[in-house]
C-alpha cells in the first residue's frame, strides 16, 4: 500500500513530459511500480494511481459487485473509471508523458502541482488548484489548526 501527501510545485515540458516528484519516485520504485494509472479527477485535476492501487480499487468495486447482484452501480463505477484511464509507463528518469485529453481536461501549461493525497498523486494547474482552495470552508471552520 502505498501513502502520499505532500505538494511540489514542478513543471509540464512542451512535449508533455511530467517528472514525478522524488519523494513519489522513490517510493514507487521502492514498491517496485513503473507504471501508473491516470485518469479525471473531480475539478479538473488529474489522478495517478499506483497500477497496484488501481487494481486494488478495482477488486474491491467487484467484490461489491459480486455481493450484490443485479447491481449496476459497481459496474458503471469501474467503466467510467476504467475507460476514461491510460497506463503510463514512467522511464528511467521518472517522467511520465500526459496524454492529450488529459493535458486539455487539467488546463496543465508549463507550471504544475503535484499533490499526494493518501494512496494517489493529483495533477493540478496552480490557478486552478488555488481556485479551489479559496472555495468553501477552510481549516479553521473545522478546528483543525487550533492548540
Amino acid at each position: 500500500m502505498f501513502f502520499f501527501a505532500g505538494r511540489y510545485a514542478t513543471s509540464v515540458r512542451p512535449d508533455k513530459r511530467l517528472t514525478i516528484p522524488a519523494i513519489f519516485r522513490h517510493a514507487l520504485e521502492e514498491g517496485g511500480i513503473d507504471t501508473i494509472f491516470i485518469t479525471w479527477g473531480m475539478e479538473t485535476c488529474l489522478y495517478l494511481y499506483p497500477e497496484t492501487e488501481i487494481q486494488e480499487i478495482i477488486r474491491r468495486i467487484h467484490d461489491e459487485m459480486d455481493s450484490a447482484t443485479k447491481e449496476l452501480e459497481p459496474h458503471k463505477t469501474i467503466l467510467k473509471v476504467m475507460s476514461n484511464g491510460r497506463m503510463l509507463r514512467m522511464d528511467e528518469s521518472g517522467r511520465v508523458c500526459i496524454p492529450e485529453p488529459f493535458y486539455e481536461y487539467a488546463r496543465l501549461s508549463g507550471s504544475v502541482c503535484i499533490i499526494g493525497v493518501g494512496n494517489r498523486m493529483e495533477i493540478w494547474n496552480p490557478d486552478l488548484l488555488e481556485e479551489f482552495l479559496s472555495s468553501g470552508e477552510n481549516f479553521d471552520d473545522f478546528g483543525m489548526w487550533q492548540s
